[in-house]
C-alpha cells in the first residue's frame, strides 16, 4: 500500500511541477503581450490569469507528456522505478497510470469546448471591467465535417444591430451572409435583405434568411459570448481520433516504464527525443484531412499505435 502512495504521490508531484512550469512561461509572455494594451495594472494581472489558464488547456498533452518524463526520470535516477517494477507488476502499474490517462484523455478530448468557457470568463470579466454595454454572441455550431459561425451584434429584445453568418466544410469556406437589418419575431432572427458571398459571387438577395433561435437552445439567453454547439451524431473520424488520443497517451507511458527505460544508464535524451517524435507524428496526423480516403488515413495511424502498444506490451 505504501509503495501505491508513493506511486501516486510523486505522479501528482510532476503534475503540478510540469503544470507550474509551463504555466510560468505562458503566464509571463501574456503579462508582456497586455502591456502593449490600455489596461490598468489588476486587469492586467487578471487577464494574464485567465490567458495562461484558456492556453493551457489547449496543451493537455504536453502538460501530460511533461509530466511522465518528469516522473520517469526523478525516480529512474534514484533506482525507484526498479524497485517499483520488481513489486507491482506491468499490467497493475500500468493500471494506476491509466487514472492520469483518462484525466488527460478527457481534457484533450474535450479542451474545444472547456476553452471556450475560458473564453467566455475572460469576455465576462472584460465587458464589465471596462463598462462596454454592447451586447454580442458568437455561436459556433458544429455537425460532422460542417462548421457554421454566427456573429450577432448589438442584441435587444426586438431587433439585432448586426448579423453574419459563416460556414464551412472541412475547414474550407464555402459561404457567408451579412445583414445590418434584423428582427427578432416568433423565437427566430429574420435577415432582411442580407448579402450573400460565395467563392464566386457578392451579391444582394431580395429574400428575407430566417434563423431559428431554437439552434441555439439556451445559450441565446444566458451571459455567455462565445458558445460551441456540437450535435450528438456518432461520427466515424471523431471516435477514432479519440481512441488515437488516449492510444498515443498509453504509448508514451508503457515507452516510459518499459524494461529497457528503467535501467540507471539509460540515455534520457534519447527517449526524450523518441517521446517527441511521437508527438509531433500525433499532432500532424491529427490535422491532416483526406478528401477521398481519410477514414482509411484514420485506421492506419490507429493500426500504428495499436501495433506499437502490443510490441511493447509482448516485450513485458
Amino acid at each position: 500500500m505504501l509503495l501505491y502512495k508513493f506511486i501516486i504521490a510523486k505522479i501528482l508531484q510532476s503534475i503540478l511541477l510540469s503544470t507550474i512550469i509551463i504555466s510560468s512561461v505562458l503566464y509571463i509572455f501574456s503579462i508582456i503581450e497586455l502591456l502593449n494594451d490600455s489596461y490598468n495594472f489588476s486587469n492586467t494581472l487578471i487577464l494574464g490569469l485567465l490567458n495562461t489558464l484558456e492556453l493551457i488547456i489547449t496543451i493537455p498533452t504536453i502538460v501530460f507528456v511533461m509530466s511522465i518524463i518528469l516522473f520517469w526520470n526523478n525516480i529512474k535516477k534514484t533506482n525507484e522505478l526498479i524497485i517499483i517494477r520488481h513489486y507491482i507488476k506491468f499490467n497493475k502499474l500500468l493500471l494506476i497510470l491509466s487514472l492520469l490517462i483518462a484525466i488527460f484523455g478527457y481534457f484533450e478530448i474535450n479542451k474545444s469546448d472547456l476553452n471556450t468557457k475560458v473564453t467566455n470568463l475572460k469576455e465576462i470579466y472584460l465587458k464589465q471591467s471596462i463598462n462596454n454595454t454592447s451586447d454580442h454572441k458568437i455561436f459556433f455550431v458544429y455537425d460532422e465535417n460542417l462548421l457554421t459561425i454566427t456573429r450577432l451584434d448589438g442584441i435587444t429584445d426586438k431587433y439585432i444591430d448586426e448579423v453574419s453568418v459563416y460556414e464551412f466544410e472541412n475547414n474550407i469556406f464555402t459561404k457567408s451572409m451579412y445583414s445590418n437589418i434584423n428582427i427578432i419575431n416568433n423565437k427566430s432572427i429574420i435577415m432582411k435583405n442580407p448579402t450573400i458571398i460565395t467563392k464566386k459571387s457578392i451579391q444582394s438577395s431580395d429574400i428575407d434568411f430566417l434563423i431559428k433561435l431554437d439552434n441555439f437552445g439556451q445559450y441565446f439567453y444566458n451571459k455567455d459570448i462565445k458558445i460551441s454547439i456540437r450535435n450528438n451524431k456518432v461520427n466515424a473520424i471523431s471516435l477514432l481520433k479519440k481512441i488515437v488520443i488516449i492510444l498515443s497517451l498509453y504509448t508514451y507511458v508503457v515507452i516510459l516504464i518499459s524494461k529497457k527505460a528503467i535501467q540507471k544508464n539509460t540515455s534520457v535524451t534519447r527517449y526524450i527525443i523518441f517521446i517527441f517524435l511521437i508527438f509531433i507524428y500525433t499532432f500532424m496526423t491529427s490535422q491532416i484531412y483526406l478528401e477521398n480516403y481519410n477514414t482509411h488515413f484514420q485506421i492506419s495511424v490507429l493500426l500504428i499505435f495499436l501495433l506499437n502498444l502490443y510490441k511493447n506490451l509482448i516485450n513485458e
